[in-house]
């Protein structure tokens, strides 16, 4: 397989590193590869497995069956017609009803593709025949601004030479995506989008036990591409009392982690994570206090982004953390009854809001009982006390 040219699918970044299975496409960083991950897993294995190419005159192309429920990759042939090679459509379309949409750009993105991706598609829907594209319905997952009708088949051919067609690679999958998601809509309006989703949004990424001792830092900053799956999840609660509403999800296992030696606590422990998801409607009853079971068993690493999609600092993922931790999981315990003093809920929810959590970072972040609590909890994990950075 020929290697392809290193620019991040999800962000263009140059001197980007190949997906290690298919090798059809490339990203700069985690959270690109995340980010294109439910699109890019579609058919990585295809690529990575496909068979040999039947001869000189077939070129890589993929096909959306009229019926999904997945587009697939197959080699299409082509033949000399007219001083041209001309794609073999018959057998796939059927009769000579279809037509061809080019595309050059990814809009959603702010970047030219490099190269024009061929739609072929039926261009009349009055045949009764010919049924919604399903496959492209369940890959969109959403309203489509355009109806695709019966098969359609996705052709790579270099700008401007319509003889010279090339083999379809996974990163013009995300821009035949792409296209999918905005053909139909105004072009003035794609082409005012501000800003595309090329412009990516700083995060924070926390460390589990494992990476703090690999990398001596819990908060590192990252960049995150605005479509990442993290935005698509529910806010933390008390980050949303407080006025800094946050998002998080988990990174992928890292299998480094199966491999390091460990006493007490596993690499891959992360007590942050449920302390930032503990519930807090007075009115859900056995799971106040409480984070769901998805945040209480081997977290790993999180990703932690603006609910609002402003950039947020690994100091002020800190403090809203150790808030969370220090201040809000003591009182909650206590509220149910489970620790010392007995507290109403009225009185707990009285200290998340944004005045409470401001007297936390003036006064109490800062204070010799909260920098004993973190000690102590550096002293378990085995990591060392890591450095506060303060807003």
């Amino acid at each position: 397989m020929l290697e392809m040219a290193t620019t991040c699918t999800i962000c263009s970044k140059p001197d980007s590193q190949l997906c290690g299975k298919c090798r059809s496409a490339a990203y700069c960083s985690v959270e690109c590869q995340q980010t294109d991950w439910a699109i890019h897993k579609l058919l990585c294995t295809q690529f990575s497995v496909s068979a040999d190419r039947p001869g000189l005159n077939f070129k890589r192309a993929i096909l959306f069956p009229e019926e999904g429920p997945n587009p697939v990759v197959f080699w299409m042939e082509f033949q000399d017609e007219f001083d041209c090679k001309t794609p073999q459509l018959q057998g796939i379309m059927g009769g000579e009803r279809w037509a061809r949409v080019q595309n050059e750009r990814n809009f959603l993105r702010g970047h030219d593709s490099g190269v024009a991706l061929q739609f072929y598609t039926y261009d009349s829907y009055a045949d009764s025949a010919s049924m919604i594209n399903r496959s492209i319905l369940l890959v969109k997952k959403g309203t489509p601004c355009h109806t695709w009708m019966g098969p359609v088949v996705v052709l790579r051919e270099q700008l401007g030479d319509t003889e010279l067609h090339e083999d379809i690679t996974l990163t013009d999958f995300r821009n035949v995506i792409d296209f999918l998601n905005t053909y139909g809509l105004d072009p003035l309006m794609l082409l005012t989008r501000n800003p595309p989703l090329k412009h990516k949004v700083k995060g924070v990424k926390v460390n589990c036990v494992g990476d703090i001792k690999r990398f001596s830092k819990k908060y590192i900053a990252v960049e995150v591409p605005k479509d990442h799956p993290v935005f698509f999840q529910r806010s933390s609660p008390i980050s949303a009392l407080v006025g800094m509403t946050v998002k998080a999800r988990k990174y992928p296992f890292n299998k480094m982690w199966e491999e390091m030696p460990f006493t007490g606590f596993a690499p891959w422990s992360d007590a942050t994570a449920a302390f930032l998801h503990m519930e807090v409607d007075p009115n859900s009853g056995g799971t106040w206090g409480f984070a769901p079971m998805y945040w209480q068993n081997s977290n790993g690493n999180m990703l932690v982004v603006r609910e609002d999609e402003k950039d947020i600092t690994p100091a002020e993922v800190e403090v809203l953390c150790d808030f969370c931790q220090y201040k809000m999981q003591p009182l909650f315990e206590d509220s149910n009854e489970s620790g010392g003093e007995i507290l109403v809920k009225r009185e707990v929810m009285a200290h998340m809001t944004p005045a409470g959590f401001r007297k936390y970072i003036d006064q109490d972040h800062v204070s010799d009982a909260i920098n004993q609590l973190r000690e102590r909890d550096a002293a378990l994990h085995g990591t060392g006390l890591i450095p506060l950075e303060l807003i």
